[in-house]
């Protein structure tokens, strides 16, 4: 598999993950992903001791681990995910993003999918890396 495949692999598993939750409950927590050292992806899933959690705060901590495993070449790429408002440019409009921190051999990037919810459907717009 090549690395390209890989890390679209990973965005996928994360960008379905988020959206299943996003269907259910309209918003979601950040959420980690990896893949494992049989090239399968994986979700981080773990309590830190608190039920409500800032945000910027439960990035931090699901990179730092997802880092560490990295390092450790336990884990081959992972990528956190979280909610955020933005726009492509100044000429666009606002919208909900899902941004992925997404690491992986040579990739270390964020990648942007906006979207809108109406009628509980999902809409994604085009995405775009950084």
């Amino acid at each position: 598999m090549t690395t390209e495949d890989t890390v679209e692999q990973l965005l996928n598993f994360g960008f379905t993950v988020v959206e299943y939750v996003l269907k259910e409950q309209g918003e979601f927590y950040p959420i980690g992903v990896y893949i494992d050292g049989d090239d399968k992806p994986q979700q981080l899933i773990s309590f830190f001791g608190d039920d409500f959690p800032l945000s910027n705060e439960l990035v931090k901590l699901l990179q730092s681990i997802l880092e560490e495993k990295f390092a450790k070449n336990e884990i081959k790429g992972y990528a956190v995910l979280y909610d955020s408002i933005s726009r492509r440019n100044a000429e666009s409009e606002k919208l909900d993003t899902i941004i992925a921190k997404f690491k992986y051999k040579k990739f270390n990037n964020l990648y942007f999918l906006p979207y809108k919810i109406a009628n509980s459907e999902i809409t994604f717009h085009e995405g775009w890396m950084e």
